[in-house]
């Protein structure tokens, strides 16, 4: 798939962005004990030092009490509304999504303290550092969220 992708590039003159080629071809590799997307995801959470830790519960030993909290902060949805409105949400926020990134690794990297401030586009104003329970509190006032919290706060009728 690399190679007809590279075919085509090559037809159409497009010179790819080094960084983005070289983390396709390294995530194409086949026979490697883990994933570089994997490992990729595991940084992007803090969590790389304990890859190999089991989550496990109460009763077992795992990952550490502060580990935990790091997991828990993250899927705490900072967006729970329709897929075509996430970006216009976060542009609201002051973070755009380049042309160039997919969607899926945006909002994953615009949820990173490490990551955060690459996609910071609002010139008006400074950047600092957005935590979530921010973005969840901006979207209840989002129209999407609200419009949401109105439907379940709607009594169904039969």
């Amino acid at each position: 798939m690399l190679t007809e992708l590279s075919r085509h590039e090559k037809g159409a003159g497009i010179k790819p962005d080094p960084e983005i080629d070289a983390f396709m071809k390294a995530t194409a590799l086949a026979g490697q004990e883990t994933s570089l997307v994997t490992d990729y995801i595991l940084k992007i959470l803090g969590l790389d030092i304990c890859a190999v830790i089991m989550v496990t519960y109460d009763m077992r030993r795992g990952i550490s009490g502060g580990q935990k909290n790091v997991l828990q902060l993250k899927v705490k949805l900072s967006y729970q509304g329709p897929h075509e409105n996430v970006l216009e949400f976060f542009e609201i926020m002051g973070f755009k999504c380049p042309n160039r990134k997919g969607v899926a690794n945006f909002l994953q990297e615009v949820t990173s303290r490490k990551d955060q401030s690459q996609y910071w586009y609002n010139k008006n104003q400074p950047y600092t550092y957005v935590f979530i329970a921010e973005f969840v509190q901006s979207f209840k006032s989002f129209r999407v969220g609200q419009q949401i919290f109105m439907d379940l706060t709607t009594p169904y009728s039969r």
